[in-house]
Formats: structure tokens, C-alpha cells, sequence
């Protein structure tokens, strides 16, 4: 009988047992594989709690590795999430050397701008506070999200520091990011009505009408200017730099509000990099390609 010990890898005996017909295949202890941890809660609110699908790479735990951290925030609309819908697109990315964690945020029926974008800053610093943890270097967040969660992205991004934008929960942790990835997200919500679109963009009781409190968008032009990224641009203020795609056939967030967003970036001196996506809707798996995750995990690490 050989009594049982904690055995470290290298000191557990290889089985030298073999029988005819037996194959072999060979491993390498750097095959890709994920962890996935569903419904990590990082804060709560009256009536609910928000919680994090956090995916990382599988042997992190064992080699006390740390990943730079992506943040995506899920589209809705800036309603109530399916934070599952990308979590298996995700997971591309994640095994290409990331932390993937999925933000839930109040949605606008519960809470209006900007209550979406203090909540994933509220979510950034959870994750730095236990970047231990769950495996994350501590220095290197990236915030990403498609659609209304592009528009919370770059909102995330652009008004870094500014105290109308931040958020109370875990002081002293820091909510900086060093790139930005925008999937088709809204900018200038007041405008989205000016292009050819298959919805409303503008009454009380559209998605952008909800963002800004239930009220029509063009009868409340002060509130809803407070939600575009651009208008908060400044050539004397630093930025992360961004990586922004948009299909030219979508026809929920018109191709203009990117372009327009571009335009803002470069006459302002920031680091931007777009890209139209030939034949694409309002996402879909074109997003997703094997080039696509290329291009994203370049970017990221550029900008390291």
C-alpha cells in the first residue's frame, strides 16, 4: 500500500503501464482551456444585485499567473441584460491570455444615466481590489462592451476622474483602463433619428427616451447631451486609445454615430482605430472572427 501525500506535479509519478493496442497522445500543460465563474456579485442595490460572468485561463489558479482583464459590458439597449448572450464568443478572446469579466449594471428602468456607467466603474475596482484572486494584473483593464454597452465603454473611457461619473464604492481603488473596445456603440443619441434605422430612437419610451429618465430625447436635448461621449473630448486630456467597429448594414445604431465619433477622436489628437465591417448588422458573428479577435488581442497588447 503506498500512502497518500500531496504530490506537486513534477513529483507525481508518471504511470508507466501500457497495454497492446493503447494509443498515446502527448500533452503539453499549455493547451487552451477556460474557468468559468457565473454570478460573481460585486455590488447590489434596492430590490437586486449585480454580478460579473468572469471566464479565465485554466491552469491560472495553479501557476499563480496573472491576465490582463477584459470588461464587457453587455448591449441591451440599456435595459435589463442578458449578460450570457456573448459569454461563449468571449471565450475566444479569454483564450487568447485574458481575464473576461461580463458586466451587469442597473438598467434604465430601474436607474437612468449615468447610473450604467458608475456601475461598471464600481465593477473595474472590484476586480483590481481581488485581482488576486481571480487571476488579473492589477495594471493592465481593458473596457469593452457592444452597443449600448460600446456607448458605456467609451463613457467609461472619456470621462475618467471627472466626479459627476464616479462612483462611491471601494475608495481608494483605482478605476483607470489602458484601451477601450467599441462594438458598434451609440454616441449622440439626439441624432440617431437622422439615419435610416428599424426603430424609434427618440420618444419617451425608445431605448434612448429610457436612458435619460422615460422622456423624449428631442424635448430634452440637456439630458440627452450629458450622455455623448464626444461633447466630454478634450485635446489637453489623455484618453485610452480606442479600437471601434460597426457594420455599414446596421439598422438599430446607425453607421454615422461611429463615424461621427471617429472624426471627434482624430480632430482631438487621440488614438483611434476603426474599422467598417462589410455587410455586417447590428452585430452577429462577423464580430467574432478568428481576424477580429486577432485584431483585438494586437491592439490590447499595443497598448501595454
Amino acid at each position: 500500500m503506498v500512502e497518500p501525500r500531496n504530490y506537486s506535479y513534477k513529483e507525481f509519478p508518471a504511470a508507466a503501464e501500457t497495454c497492446p493496442g493503447m494509443d498515446t497522445i502527448a500533452t503539453r500543460r499549455d493547451e487552451r482551456k477556460l474557468t468559468y465563474l457565473a454570478d460573481v456579485k460585486y455590488d447590489s442595490y434596492d430590490g437586486g444585485e449585480l454580478c460579473l460572468q468572469i471566464l479565465k485561463p485554466y491552469y491560472a489558479d495553479a501557476r499563480k499567473a496573472e491576465f490582463p482583464c477584459v470588461v464587457f459590458v453587455q448591449g441591451s439597449g440599456w435595459g435589463v441584460q442578458n449578460v450570457y448572450s456573448n459569454v461563449a464568443s468571449l471565450a475566444k478572446l479569454a483564450e487568447k491570455g485574458y481575464v473576461v469579466a461580463v458586466v451587469q449594471y442597473r438598467h434604465s428602468s430601474v436607474a437612468p444615466f449615468p447610473a450604467q456607467i458608475i456601475d461598471t466603474r464600481t465593477a473595474i475596482r472590484f476586480l483590481r481590489k481581488n485581482a488576486e484572486e481571480y487571476n488579473i494584473d492589477r495594471n493592465s483593464f481593458i473596457i469593452s462592451g457592444d452597443s449600448s454597452g460600446g456607448h458605456t465603454s467609451l463613457m467609461v473611457n472619456i470621462t475618467e476622474g471627472m466626479p459627476e461619473f464616479a462612483t462611491s464604492k471601494y475608495p481608494g481603488i483605482s478605476d483607470h483602463v489602458t484601451a477601450c473596445i467599441d462594438f458598434y456603440g451609440p454616441t449622440a443619441i439626439y441624432e440617431m433619428n437622422e439615419a435610416p434605422s428599424g426603430m424609434d430612437h427618440c420618444g419617451a419610451g425608445s431605448p434612448e427616451g429610457m436612458l435619460i429618465g422615460g422622456v423624449d430625447v428631442l424635448e430634452n436635448l440637456d439630458l440627452a447631451k450629458k450622455t455623448d461621449p464626444v461633447l466630454y473630448l478634450d485635446k489637453g486630456r489623455p484618453i485610452a486609445p480606442i479600437l471601434m467597429f460597426h457594420g455599414d448594414k446596421d439598422p438599430v445604431v446607425p453607421f454615422l454615430q461611429s463615424v461621427r465619433l471617429y472624426e471627434a477622436l482624430r480632430a482631438n489628437g487621440k488614438e483611434v482605430f476603426f474599422y467598417k465591417m462589410l455587410g455586417a448588422e447590428h452585430g452577429g458573428p462577423g464580430f467574432w472572427t478568428d481576424q477580429v479577435i486577432d485584431l483585438i488581442d494586437s491592439f490590447i497588447r499595443k497598448c501595454f
